[in-house]
């Protein structure tokens, strides 16, 4: 559920809630939200300093949890039916 809070700010409970019903209903969009939670919660230590990692290490991992968070962001957005960004104005069909 962690990552529905970074993901998806809190005053949008519609779209959490649309996100969970996602999460139910397709498993590889449920598998990249565990991964994205994983790789979040590892940032987390790190930059607290509970886990100790070098700086290239972190930068990749920063990089990761964004390109997940754009995967995320382009499954969702699919899902409720708005153009994923990919130029084709895939919404409209």
């Amino acid at each position: 559920m962690k990552s529905q809070r970074q993901l998806v700010p809190q005053e949008f409970s519609e779209l959490r809630m649309e996100m969970q019903r996602m999460r139910q209903r397709d498993s590889h969009f449920a598998y990249l939200v565990e991964q994205f939670d994983a790789l979040d919660a590892r940032l987390e230590r790190a930059e607290s300093g509970m886990e100790r990692i070098d700086e290239l290490s972190l930068g990749r991992l920063k990089r990761s949890r964004q390109v997940y968070r754009d995967t995320l962001a382009h499954h969702f957005k699919r899902a409720t039916e708005q153009c994923c960004g990919c130029g084709k104005a895939c919404s409209s069909r």
